[in-house]
């Protein structure tokens, strides 16, 4: 069959229900089938065929998750004082999922040292907790001290811990290995991101000692491209664009995987977000896999024609490459990500006329 650029629009058979969804895409993209032996059932082998399909996760106007359960938020309610006639506030429950840092900052101390800051934050921006520490007590020991305390007086008790810095992964690691909590080494630390560049911003330069020079590399060193492991291989695969809108509709579900980035509150409902969709008949084994790599983002490097996955820290995997036929699709995703600050998303379909989604990722490619 003849590849063809995607198209995005909403099908006359289901214009009656935009009021309920906003809007309801049919997708027509270019997408790559395997074919061959299990040896060359690789998407980087260019051994495919091309096919026409849509991507329409929803039912009848409306996104379904594979366990079609709705996702409820607790809230924790804060009391005034006794005797007291103040309302009660509503305040936000903070994440079980934390994110972390403990790294010298661009600002000398009186005795003319840098100082070490430790920023504990969680997923949703609720919790956020900065503490100087001395040069002196930088070691794993008074790191789990430090937090240690932090979990004490939190309400909230943390399930999962990521951080980013790689030069710290030792004593991060160390310092949190008594604790009840999954340590996840992740790039997808969106709330402590933004915690730390407000302060790069904001806060350090105001701070006497501060030194322009000393402001630490952000950079993250990504490895070379690894083959992609046999569990994450799937038939087909799609890019598409949604409009942000469909997609918030993911928020109000509960997905056995998947996860989704803070997203910028200015953002219209009409704005196209890219993303890569994933066909298989063993979706659901595909999106558990994916789920405990800690995906970062999805690239498609136009230098060296290559899809890739990344994950962690510092890991690649060489999901398929930019063949001619679509490179005019890949540089088209690129190009929305770009413009929308590295917003897009990753779907995991058993085919292109199911109405459940088995994994979904709204991912940020963090541009440090």
């Amino acid at each position: 069959m003849e590849a063809i650029g995607f198209v995005v629009g909403v099908s006359s058979r289901d214009a009656g229900t935009a009021s309920r969804c906003a809007a309801l895409c049919t997708q027509r993209a270019v997408m790559r089938s395997v074919e061959g032996s299990a040896e060359q059932q690789v998407f980087a082998n260019g051994r495919m065929r091309h096919g026409v399909g849509r991507w329409r996760n929803c039912n009848n106007g409306r996104v379904t998750s594979r366990t079609q359960r709705k996702k409820s938020r607790s809230d924790q309610v804060a009391g005034s004082p006794a005797g007291s006639s103040s309302p009660l506030v509503e305040l936000p429950k903070p994440s079980e999922t934390w994110e972390l840092d403990f790294y010298s900052r661009p600002v000398l101390g009186e005795d003319g040292k840098k100082i070490w800051e430790l920023l504990i934050t969680d997923k949703d921006g609720v919790l956020e907790h900065v503490e100087q520490v001395p040069s002196s007590s930088v070691n794993s020991t008074e790191l789990r001290k430090r937090v240690a305390a932090v979990i004490e007086r939190a309400q909230t008790k943390p399930k999962v811990i990521r951080f980013f810095r790689g030069a710290m992964r030792n004593m991060i690691s160390i310092a949190l290995s008594e604790f009840d909590v999954v340590v996840k080494p992740s790039r997808r630390t969106y709330s402590l991101f933004a915690l730390q560049r407000h302060r790069d911003k904001n806060v350090y330069p105001a701070m006497p000692g501060y030194r322009e020079s000393l402001r630490p590399d952000m950079q993250l060193n990504v490895s070379i491209s690894e083959k992609l492991p046999d569990a994450l291989r799937g038939e087909r695969y799609a890019f598409v664009q949604l409009p942000y809108a469909l997609l918030k509709e993911f928020s109000k579900l509960e997905l056995d995987f998947g996860e989704l980035c803070p997203v910028d509150s200015e953002l219209k409902d009409d704005e196209l977000i890219p993303g890569l969709v994933i066909y298989s008949k063993r979706a659901t084994p595909i999106a558990a896999w994916m789920s405990g790599l800690e995906l970062s983002c999805i690239s498609a490097d136009m230098k060296k024609r290559e899809i890739l996955v990344q994950c962690d820290l510092d890991t690649s995997y060489l999901f398929g490459r930019v063949v001619p036929s679509i490179v005019d699709e890949a540089r088209e995703f690129e190009r929305r990500k770009n413009d929308l600050n590295g917003l897009h998303f990753v779907a995991v379909q058993k085919d292109e006329e199911s109405d459940e989604v088995d994994g979904f990722w709204l991912l940020q490619e963090m541009l440090l």
